[in-house]
């Protein structure tokens, strides 16, 4: 079991340091010496902005265990679904519960074939102020199954 968490943990710590590294990459500056700078009175072009390419992004997040990022009509979906369920779960901030369900297909990825720790996880994920301690482990379970139909199906 240890050898697997810490197999785990590299493996994400991997995918994350490649997500920052793209990240930072967007963010630097261009040390060209071939710039000359502007004449007192000019204003100087602003050098292109460097972006991260989308598709590694998304790579190196589903390595991490995170489906790619749901479309309007499957997000409306899923929120749907969670009204069904109890519309409190999400009444304050639909955005959030796509996050929580984002975060809980990780643990369906990271955790497959242990269907009672998902529920758990579930349970504590989407606490609410009418429901601190969770909204119980079979409505937990309800969660899980929309979140994975909708969010994550192919984990």
């Amino acid at each position: 079991m240890l050898a697997r968490m810490t197999h785990t943990c590299r493996r994400t710590a991997a995918a994350l340091t490649a997500v920052l590294a793209l990240a930072l990459t967007a963010c630097g500056s261009s040390d060209d010496s071939s710039e000359t700078p502007s004449s007192p009175g000019t204003t100087a072009e602003p050098a292109p902005e460097e972006t991260v390419d989308q598709d590694e992004l998304d790579a190196a997040l589903e390595e991490m265990g995170y489906p790619p990022e749901a479309d309007a009509a499957t997000e409306a979906a899923y929120i749907d679904a969670l009204d069904a369920i109890d519309p409190r779960i999400d009444k304050d901030n639909p955005d959030s519960a796509v996050s929580r369900g984002r975060d809980t297909c990780r643990t369906i990825h990271d955790h497959p074939d242990d269907r009672a720790h998902q529920i758990e996880q579930t349970n504590i994920r989407f606490s609410h102020p009418d429901a601190p301690d969770g909204w119980g482990l079979a409505t937990a379970e309800q969660i899980l199954d929309v979140v994975h139909e909708h969010l994550c199906p192919t984990f």
